[in-house]
């Protein structure tokens, strides 16, 4: 599947018709309108969408919304209402509100490789999928014990540590209860179609980590609330650990193969002293960008001794640096990451005293330029520093690679200066990872003097 070029939505509110064409050049559109144009909720329509959320589909105020690929794919989701309440609601903020009490969702693709386009369908009655209240929903957690029934359509998975719908129950589960065959399920079409397009929804709140609800109606502790910023600290360094563990593994394999290798000359030898002399220089170059993305420990160098070397020493020393390059490869990936969020970070912290490094037991470690250089733990920081924090480690740690991302208001806690950066930030982001962004946001400030980004949700109300 290519990359969604445009996204079109009809009635959002009963009222808003929006045409969203995405940029497809710097791969930043940004969305702007003012409050109750439907920002938040576009970007939450297109999330539920790819990640066959059926029954916010259900609840959420639009009509039809559509989706065109590179490809000439047309992907289409329309809400059919087959029983219109009274009186329209003015809620129109409240998620939880159904426009109509009965809802018939119709999902259709067409393509250029496609004789008839493919479609499905679900019915849904306030809010709700009938087939789910047809259930019999207490056998789901007798024949799945690792899942514990949370609320009346939600279940906690003990083996994922997630949060499950009962469409994510029978989409991961549905193998093992024989009676959930006799319902509708996702066709594989539909599957593969929104697995194909990899969505990352960073929402407005990213500062709070809640905990996983439990059967028991106690409300959390202050305890079990987790700051954003302490969590991706640990995660960090435990990505860090593992990668260790993952180099580690193949030095033991190639160090222990070293003679036989070496003896049978089956590898890449360097003929030239100056050549060989110039890649074990790159090798100690890299070994200092991985000391200071905190991966491997600082060491003192020795430098190879001045002589000329025969035959057999620039044979060894080219299996060497064959293997030396295959043990550190495996850093690659978090190298480059690491590097351009301390790099993101660290100009914008600097110029107010203060540091970020990573450390792989620690993971986010913040010093202080004054004082003896103390340290300090990154919940610590200012609301803003954290959301810059946040924000830039989920779009580089948690983003794959040609993945759509949304982002709900970026500028929240960011003084001026920084939403005037933010887009020259993301762009550092998008020559790494090749992923586009689709941001809601209110602020002049971010768009800047990049007019040609942006997308107004201002007009549409049907006459």
């Amino acid at each position: 599947m290519s990359a969604i070029t445009e996204i079109g939505i009809k009635n959002l509110f009963g009222q808003l018709n929006y045409r969203i064409p995405l940029n497809m050049t710097d791969n930043i559109t940004i969305i702007h309108g003012p409050n109750g144009c439907g920002k938040t909720w576009i970007l939450q329509i297109v999330n539920a969408v790819f990640s066959l959320n059926y029954s916010f589909i259900i609840r959420a105020p639009f009509d039809l919304i559509e989706f065109k690929f590179r490809d000439g794919g047309h992907f289409v989701v329309r809400r059919h209402a087959e029983e219109r309440l009274a009186l329209f609601q003015p809620a129109l903020g409240d998620a939880d509100w159904p426009p109509y009490s009965s809802i018939k969702l119709s999902f259709t693709y067409s393509s250029r490789r496609t004789k008839q386009p493919k479609e499905f369908f679900l019915r849904g009655e306030g809010g709700r999928l009938s087939i789910a209240r047809q259930m019999p929903l207490s056998i789901i957690e007798r024949e799945i014990p690792e899942l514990e029934r949370i609320g009346s359509r939600e279940w906690l998975d003990e083996s994922r540590r997630e949060v499950l719908t009962f469409e994510d129950v029978r989409r991961i589960y549905g193998h093992r209860l024989p009676w959930i065959s006799r319902f509708k399920t996702t066709p594989n079409w539909l599957s593969e179609l929104t697995e194909r397009v990899d969505i990352n929804f960073i929402q407005s709140q990213r500062l709070i980590r809640m905990p996983i609800p439990r059967s028991r109606p106690e409300p959390p502790s202050r305890r079990d609330i987790t700051e954003m910023v302490e969590h991706d600290s640990q995660e960090i360094a435990e990505k860090i650990r593992n990668t260790l563990s993952q180099s580690a593994g193949i030095s033991q394999s190639m160090d222990r193969t070293f003679p036989a290798r070496l003896m049978s000359g089956d590898y890449f030898k360097i003929e030239s002293e100056s050549q060989l002399r110039e890649e074990l220089n790159k090798i100690n170059l890299k070994r200092q960008s991985l000391y200071a993305a905190g991966l491997l420990d600082q060491e003192e160098e020795v430098p190879l001794p001045e002589k000329s070397m025969n035959d057999i020493e620039k044979n060894v020393l080219s299996l060497y640096r064959q293997d030396v390059e295959k043990k550190l490869h495996v850093f690659d990936y978090l190298q480059k990451r690491i590097s351009t969020l301390m790099d993101l970070i660290n100009s914008k912290f600097q110029p107010h005293g203060k540091s970020l490094v990573i450390d792989r037991n620690r993971g986010f470690v913040l010093k202080a330029d004054v004082g003896g250089g103390r340290t300090f733990r990154p919940a610590e920081l200012s609301s803003g520093e954290q959301q810059q924090l946040v924000l830039f480690y989920e779009l580089l740690f948690k983003t794959s690679s040609k993945s759509l991302v949304l982002i709900d208001e970026p500028e929240i806690s960011l003084d001026v200066g920084w939403q005037r950066r933010f887009l020259d930030d993301l762009a550092k982001v998008i020559k790494l990872d090749r992923c586009s962004i689709l941001m809601a946001t209110h602020s002049p400030q971010i768009i800047h003097n990049r007019r040609d980004l942006t997308v107004p949700l201002s007009g549409g109300v049907l006459e």
